[in-house]
């Protein structure tokens, strides 16, 4: 159809028909554009149908082809001969110069394409292009003819004909110099040896190219064996000797692989004709080393398994270097190394002579083998026998031979010496301890051992240690050597131990040393550690074994006590080095024994003094972690003495050493179990102090307890609590801190459940932590008290406001206030008393009531009235509930204010109306606006006598009712959660944010709608899936209040109160990320499961759902690690669409470039803190 339609136009030739010709264009190349590569080559395979085509509809269907063959595989013949086909049949008939083009530009995007692939194997650009791109030999042979080759642009023209000299010289110099080629090149040249085929036969070049390429893979196999063999030898000299000993720099640097890919293969290896030689050392520059080399590397691999001989080469090796420069050491070269080598392996051989001739001795064997191969350590066998078919020189039969033979008579051999030695350790142990038994089997190993140490190996017969069976179990065990020796070695620390430690008062004794030792430092410490330990691992033998000394001690019996010495040191390879440190410190144990009455004297006496004179502050101001402090008052009847003052630490030490010395008396234990209960209420009440703290309670945030401990006080208890003090007075000081415990924690617990209420109820509160919502309660109460607060706005509150309002004003504040001022104005009902009479009362608000007054007054300017309202009910606290006298005052005040705007003439500021103008009735209706304490300290005014006289556990919590009370209302000092949240709804609803999009398409099968959504990704996608998901979503960055990054420092609040903000966020176009959920600790994971739980149950019990869209990221790997993950594996989805990180990059530049809120403070979670 569309080449009859191109048939049909050049029939008619018309100019003004170019519009419906580049129609028809357009139609084709969609047509064929959406077609598979294969299916349009398969239309056009009947050279006739090509044919036929009007030369504009091949042109289109060139240009179309050559589009595809950019993104498709070339490897195909149809497409090329295809093209060729093409190009042969329309070139020709072509009168435009469209064809070259669409080729030029098809020439250099394909040579672009090709130049980072050409930079990695450094190679020709142009050559990889001639010998990758199948079309390049076609274009090469058809650039030869003049009418093609004119088609072409200069640039597309010279990539061919580069690509062309390249091939030709490339052909050359496999014909007529083939060593020259390098060394990186042959196996470029190896993978595309079809490639150069092709290219061979296009040039009409005359070449064997299967012989040339075979030679250099030869030649390539053999230099690549080799550089394997002295690889090997490099590696094996530096894994055995010291690399301070060696200068093989010269030898490794020839075989780095950037320096032999640029080396012709005629350099590296012998080209064949040349003479044979077993080893090509030529270009390793050893040849002076062939003959030691012939010997060494046939036996490399048997070499490398023998400790002996790498023992004998380091041995030999050191001497050499120090030899070689007299007092100092040299460092040997290859070839000195290997000529070391050489002279090791022809000493070690003829040793392996001597044992196969049975003339050497086990002692002589032994000590050639070394102490490591006979040590009796359970790896010493694995590594007897590899040393052993290593003298067998890798001939099995040879191995079956005689190194069987003599490798069970030298394992025999040292396992009757291992035997021996035991045995003689154990008879000095009971020489030592004055021990005595039947040890006749002892005399008998012992005395075998020593017979066949000077034996010929031919003569020698494997020992029969069936006899020996109760030595063989305790010589399995690696440590018995060590513990026996140790134990030998250890007679005074151990007697000293028996003799003044019982065993049951080990551990008093180590916790009473630990305390004595404690600010003498670290060293001193863990002495006593390794002392303790060391008593208990041996306490079998120095308790229980030598408390039996007085009757015989048969050897089954003590190897039994041996038991537990072994095992603890199994557990612990330190412990006979332990017990041996005690013994060579024992005076210095003896003086802390002896120090140890001074020690609990101390204890007592510092106890006593705190539970008469003590004075116990818990919530003061001190620079340490714990708001705990104790002063023990001076002893009057001595005049030097001075106030002590001890911390919380201090205090647990002294609950410690009291603990250890509690039950040495009735009086002991009941003074622990008195200080005890007081520590554990001072632990309550410092815990709930801080937690009231953190929670930022009004009431008791600068609470102080302070306690007189002794007896006989008035007022021993006293609690602070910002402008009211309690004062009680106790007989018995430790209960009443318990009482006082209890109900401060009961009080805790309400206030976390008031907290967690406002938070459920106004979902703005969300939006900050608790510190954040007591700045905002202080700060904003002042634009509710006075015109003028906006003089003393800190920078802090506009920020903390401007994540609601980007970029806040203290007029948005004063706007806002006046808003909710009205407001509630609004919803106070009054009812008009002239019609009470009736009985139908007619019920209006305060506000409707105050500007029907003023309207009725002649006042109906709408400015005159906004004016009077803003300074009217800013200043004024309004009950639930008016009574007639004070509307009327507030209606006379109305009146006056009206009057006073009217003769400023309408548009005065509200920091200009003088408020007080008419007389001092305004200042006192302005003092009705109390202060939280103003209105808490008029609550507790009638009960002050009776509260007085009230534990203090009760008058604390009558305080506490009425400041819960109070709670619902504002304060010239504080807002109430409400009104709080009406505010920050004002400013909230004035923030122009943008919209969400619809996210369904972001999530395989869709986005669900009221559940969370955990996606498993590896950490180095959350980002990029953090920023797609808020792109498609919304078109911009995060927020910081939007995005939670986890990790081990994440505060619990922090954590706590994002969850509540996204999970309970009523609005629909909300997003929110919870990025590398699986960071968190272990217990905050716990606590963010259950309140993941609880507010999905809370959502549900109240027939609300989840509205926002919650996003949990974390890691695949860590998902069954972690309570909050194992919760969410049930809402885990499949991302649809994986980010294109580049495009974020650009897009993420682009939204960074933009001018950030004058009032913004980039956080750490902000969107504007992005790196990639």
């Amino acid at each position: 159809l569309y080449n009859s339609i191109f048939v049909e136009l050049k029939h008619f030739g018309a100019d003004g028909l170019s519009e419906f010709e580049d129609l028809a264009v357009e139609g084709l190349k969609r047509l064929l554009f959406n077609q598979q590569l294969n299916n349009i080559v398969a239309l056009f395979e009947d050279q006739t149908v090509l044919n036929q085509l009007e030369l504009r509809t091949s042109e289109v269907l060139l240009m179309i082809v050559f589009e595809k063959m950019e993104h498709a595989s070339f490897s195909e013949l149809g497409l090329i001969n295809f093209v060729g086909n093409m190009l042969t049949g329309s070139y020709k008939r072509m009168q435009s110069r469209k064809l070259g083009t669409v080729i030029s530009k098809l020439v250099h995007s394909v040579y672009e394409k090709f130049i980072p692939m050409a930079s990695e194997l450094k190679t020709d650009v142009h050559l990889l292009m001639a010998l990758e791109w199948p079309l390049s030999s076609f274009l090469l042979s058809s650039i030869k003819e003049k009418q093609f080759s004119s088609l072409l642009d200069n640039d597309s023209r010279g990539i061919l004909e580069a690509g062309g000299r390249q091939a030709t010289r490339l052909l050359e110099q496999l014909r007529n110099s083939p060593a020259s080629i390098v060394y990186g090149q042959i196996e470029f040249i190896s993978s595309r040896k079809d490639n150069i085929a092709g290219l061979q036969t296009v040039l009409g070049f005359e070449l064997n190219l299967d012989d040339c390429v075979g030679l250099l893979q030869e030649r390539k196999a053999a230099f690549d064996k080799m550089k394997d063999v002295v690889a090997a030898l490099v590696a094996y000299f530096k894994n055995v000797l010291d690399l301070k000993l060696l200068n093989l720099a010269s030898l490794t640097s020839l075989m780095e692989k950037q320096r032999l890919s640029q080396t012709e293969i005629g350099q590296l290896v012998a080209w064949p004709g040349g003479t044979a030689e077993p080893y090509d050392l030529a270009y390793f520059k050893l040849e002076n080393q062939r003959e030691a080399l012939c010997r060494l590397l046939p036996l490399l691999d048997v070499l490398r398994d023998s400790a002996t001989f790498s023992r004998m080469l380091r041995t030999r090796a050191e001497a050499q270097a120090r030899a070689s420069a007299g007092s100092a050491t040299a460092k040997l070269t290859a070839d000195a190394l290997i000529a070391c080598a050489d002279a090791v392996l022809t000493e070690w051989l003829a040793k392996i002579d001597t044992m196969k001739s049975g003339t050497i001795t086990i002692g002589e064997i032994n000590q050639f083998l070394g102490q490591r191969l006979v040590s009796g350590d359970p790896d010493a066998r694995s590594r007897l026998a590899r040393e052993f078919r290593a003298f067998a020189l890798g001939n099995e039969q040879e191995m079956s031979a005689w190194a069987r033979t003599c490798l069970q008579k030298v394992e025999s051999f040292n396992k009757l010496a291992k035997y021996a030695r035991v045995a003689q350790l154990i008879q000095k142990i009971y020489e030592k301890y004055q021990l005595f038994g039947d040890l006749t089997a002892l005399d008998t190993v012992m005395q075998s051992s020593g017979d066949n140490r000077s034996i010929p190996l031919s003569q020698l017969r494997a020992a029969d240690l069936s006899d020996y069976d109760q030595l063989e179990d305790i010589s399995a065990n690696e440590h018995c050597l060590a513990s026996l020796e140790a134990f030998a070695s250890c007679r005074e620390i151990v007697y000293w131990i028996r003799e003044n430690i019982p065993k049951a008062d080990l551990k008093t004794f180590f916790d009473l040393a630990m305390i004595y030792v404690g600010d003498a430092g670290d060293m001193e410490q863990k002495r006593v550690e390794n002392f303790y330990q060391a008593a208990q691992g041996f306490d079998s033998l120095i308790y229980d074994m030598l408390s039996e000394r007085s009757q015989p001690i048969s050897l089954n019996h003590f190897l039994r006590r041996c038991d537990r010495p072994f095992t603890s040191a199994n557990a612990d390879h330190s412990l006979p080095g332990k017990l041996r440190d005690a013994g060579s410190k024992v005076g210095w144990f003896k003086t802390i024994k002896e120090s140890q009455g001074s020690v609990e004297k101390s204890t007592l006496k510092k106890i006593q003094e705190i539970l008469e004179r003590g004075e116990m502050e818990i919530g003061c101001d001190v620079p340490f972690d714990e708001p705990f402090r104790l002063l023990v008052a001076p002893d009057a009847k001595r005049p030097d003495d001075k106030t002590s003052e001890f911390l919380f630490e201090d205090i647990r030490d002294l609950q410690s050493k009291l603990m250890l010395i509690a039950g040495q008396s009735v009086e002991n234990g009941k003074l622990f179990d008195h200080f005890v209960n007081l520590t554990d209420s001072a632990t309550s009440l410092i815990d709930t102090v801080k937690e009231f703290r953190r929670h930022c309670c009004l009431l008791c945030d600068s609470l102080v307890i302070r306690a007189h401990l002794g007896k006989g006080k008035h007022n021993n208890l006293m609690l602070e609590l910002r402008s009211h003090t309690i004062n009680s007075s106790h007989n018995e000081i430790e209960p009443a801190l318990q009482q006082l415990s209890r109900v401060l924690k009961s009080c805790l617990s309400e206030w976390k459940a008031l907290i967690d209420a406002a938070r459920r109820k106004h979902h703005v509160l969300n939006y900050f932590l608790m510190s954040q919502i007591k700045v905002l309660q202080t700060e904003l109460a002042k634009f509710f008290a006075t015109i003028n607060a906006g003089q003393d706005v800190s920078v802090g509150l506009l920020h903390l406001l401007s994540h609601l309002k980007p970029d806040c004003k203290i007029e948005d504040i004063d706007e806002a206030v006046v808003q909710v001022m009205i407001k509630k104005a609004n919803e106070q009902v009054l009812i008009d008393q002239r019609d009470a009479v009736t009985g139908g009362g007619v019920t209006s608000s305060v506000y409707q009531t105050v500007v029907a007054h003023l309207e009725d007054n002649g006042y109906s300017d709408p400015s005159v009235i906004k004016q009077v309202t803003r300074v009217l009910f800013r200043l004024r606290s309004v009950s639930e509930r008016q009574q007639p006298e004070d509307l009327q005052q507030l209606l006379d005040k109305a009146s006056r204010l009206a009057r006073h705007v009217e003769n400023r003439g309408g548009g005065a500021g509200i920091s200009e109306i003088d408020i007080d103008c008419d007389d001092a009735g305004d200042t006192a209706t302005r003092r009705d606006w109390a202060t939280a304490d103003d209105h808490l300290l008029a609550l507790m005014a009638p009960a002050g006598d009776q509260q007085s006289a009230l534990p203090a556990d009760q008058a604390f919590n009558q305080l506490w009712r009425a400041f819960v009370d109070l709670l619902d209302e504002s304060h010239r000092d504080f807002l109430s959660f409400d009104d709080l949240a009406k505010l920050l709804d004002r400013l909230r609803q004035r923030q122009s944010g943008a919209s969400g999009q619809a996210f369904e398409s972001l999530l395989a099968g869709g986005w669900p709608e009221d559940k969370p959504v955990a996606l498993c990704l590896e950490e180095r996608e959350q980002l990029p899936v953090t920023l797609h998901l808020f792109r498609a979503a919304f078109s911009r960055l995060p927020r910081l209040e939007e995005v939670l990054l986890c990790s081990e420092d994440t505060r619990p609040e922090e954590l706590l109160v994002f969850l509540q903000r996204c999970l309970c966020d009523p609005s629909k176009a909300g997003l929110y990320v919870i990025m590398h959920a699986d960071r968190l600790t272990y217990e905050l994971s716990r606590q963010a499961e259950a309140r993941v739980h609880e507010l999905l149950q809370w959502l549900h019990q109240h027939s609300r759902l989840q509205n926002s869209n919650v996003v949990f990221l974390m890691s695949d790997e860590q998902q069954k690690r972690f309570p909050l993950c194992n919760l969410l594996a049930e809402y885990t989805r499949e991302l649809q669409i994986k980010p294109d990180r580049a495009e974020l990059c650009r897009w993420v530049s682009n939204r960074l470039r933009g001018q950030q809120p004058a009032n913004s403070q980039v956080g750490t979670r902000s969107g504007a803190k992005i790196m990639f």
